[in-house]
């Protein structure tokens, strides 16, 4: 069970529309504050123009942390985050280290794995809740170095983390994707977000790879 009182945080994909806004529904629940990253925030600024019911930083209960990884990548293209740029730095929807650290516990803090060593600083006496949802294999993945598993695996087992979690459908494996293809019968097959996209044509029947920007015309 875990404690509404302790800091807190959910480390899931910037992606799953539906996990930040179960998160954010957990915090108004618990009268918390949803910290995201600049990421994040790119992503459910994206999402206002299809729907204004899921949550952004312009909503109250919604503040933006930008690492100075992130804060780089914003100064070096002004041009393309316009209007953007200038909301993440208003002081009405930014939120500093400083304040955070405060008082940790009245935060929900959205984490993505590249970011997962951010959580450490925050181990003390008092426990701290880590609700996961990815995909388990980051943490049992032999290259332990990749996306903070080690890290990962070492706050699952820790006697002062309260650990949940949460199923998230993850990637589709080979077998369900053979299926897929097999029940859809396209007559064309172009493999998208892929590490092993030379490796479809082993498996699949019509398939074309393309290169990144590359076009196609339908």
């Amino acid at each position: 069970m875990l404690d509404q009182h302790n800091t807190s945080f959910i480390i899931c994909s910037s992606q799953n529309i539906d996990r930040l806004v179960s998160a954010f529904r957990a915090c108004k629940r618990t009268g918390k504050t949803l910290i995201i990253d600049v990421y994040t925030a790119w992503i459910l600024e994206q999402m206002k123009l299809v729907t204004e019911r899921v949550p952004n930083m312009f909503w109250d209960e919604v503040k933006v942390y930008v690492p100075n990884s992130q804060y780089q990548v914003i100064k070096e293209n002004p041009d393309y985050f316009g209007d953007f740029r200038r909301a993440i730095f208003n002081p009405d929807n930014r939120i500093e280290v400083q304040q955070i650290e405060s008082s940790p516990a009245d935060f929900l803090q959205v984490i993505r794995l590249p970011g997962v060593n951010a959580v450490e600083r925050y181990i003390s006496d008092e426990p701290i809740n880590i609700i996961y949802s990815q995909w388990l294999g980051y943490m049992e993945r032999g290259d332990e170095g990749r996306y903070g598993a080690k890290e990962l695996s070492w706050l699952r087992e820790g006697p002062r983390v309260n650990f949940v979690y949460a199923h998230t459908s993850g990637h589709a494996a080979l077998e369900d994707l053979k299926r897929y293809a097999e029940a859809v019968n396209p007559k064309m097959l172009v493999p998208i977000h892929t590490e092993c996209r030379n490796e479809f044509r082993n498996h699949f029947d019509n398939v074309l790879v393309l290169e990144d920007e590359q076009e196609l015309v339908l």
